[in-house]
């Protein structure tokens, strides 16, 4: 299958790429500076002969100006899903979404539950969604991820972040329930359940995250097990919340969350 990934020098993206070229698949890589996803003129570098396209580009963590998220997740999307109906989609175009379209939750979330998201994030990746479904004149597939993490991503992300804090000795936040409850997915995981549905396209929204729900804190003490210190917290008011979707795709590895993290953790070198 010949696929194009945008975002490809992405933790998400780059994982994409090596593990489609590995099964055998005719796959382009666009990135930065060759490929700018709010840059319009960049994207005729998008190949005119694929058959998938996978959107995997956009700001993802950190804190951007709410006008920069806005142009990338939102504006930049609209201007992409005009190109792509002006020169003639693909067969099917994968967007890589985010969990944070649901907000925060009093449960387990599922692909059915309404979308409701209660930060700006969520917000630009759900109208990147409906820009897409809406307006785009062929199959799109959301994927929505729930906090993919592995080796080698951004220090700026969630569990590279705790494993910082904890390896330094500053405290972590959380409330008196734990903190917020996620699922992550391992990146290896995520980058299989991709692969799985680009052989079952159709129009549909799948949750993906991993078998394991951990609060902050339960994280946090896992994380330091495997560094060997105690986590220090800060005990704030409030509660949680729920920031988990229930996997659409079996993970397989039910029992290998410890392992996943260990790995992280220590691929997670010292700065």
């Amino acid at each position: 299958m010949k696929i194009g990934v945008l975002g490809a020098s992405g933790f998400v993206g780059s994982a994409l790429v090596e593990h489609l070229e590995k099964a055998g698949h005719d796959v382009t890589g666009l990135s930065r500076p060759d490929f700018d996803l709010t840059r319009p003129a960049t994207f005729a570098r998008i190949p005119a002969g694929i058959e998938t396209l996978i959107l995997a580009a956009g700001h993802v963590g950190g804190a951007p100006k709410d006008r920069v998220l806005w142009r990338t997740n939102v504006e930049a999307v609209y201007a992409l899903t005009e190109f792509l109906n002006k020169r003639g989609p693909p067969r099917l175009v994968m967007y890589l979404s985010s969990g944070a379209v649901y907000g925060t939750a009093k449960a387990v979330v599922t692909s059915h539950s309404p979308a409701r998201p209660d930060s700006l994030y969520g917000l630009s990746k759900l109208l990147a969604e409906q820009i897409l479904s809406s307006m785009l004149n062929t199959e799109v597939m959301i994927l929505r991820l729930f906090f993919p993490f592995g080796p080698g991503q951004k220090p700026t992300r969630l569990i590279p972040r705790l494993i910082g804090r904890i390896r330094s000795g500053e405290p972590v936040d959380v409330t008196h329930d734990g903190g917020l409850k996620i699922n992550p997915l391992f990146i290896e995981v995520l980058v299989r359940q991709t692969a799985a549905l680009l052989r079952r396209p159709g129009t549909a929204v799948h949750n993906l995250g991993g078998p394991a729900v951990r609060s902050i804190r339960q994280l946090a003490e896992s994380i330091g097990g495997l560094l060997g210190k105690k986590p220090r917290f800060v005990v704030k008011e409030g509660a949680g919340g729920w920031l988990a979707g229930h996997a659409d795709l079996p993970s397989g590895e039910e029992t290998d969350f410890d392992r996943q993290l260990a790995l992280t953790v220590e691929a997670a070198h010292e700065p």
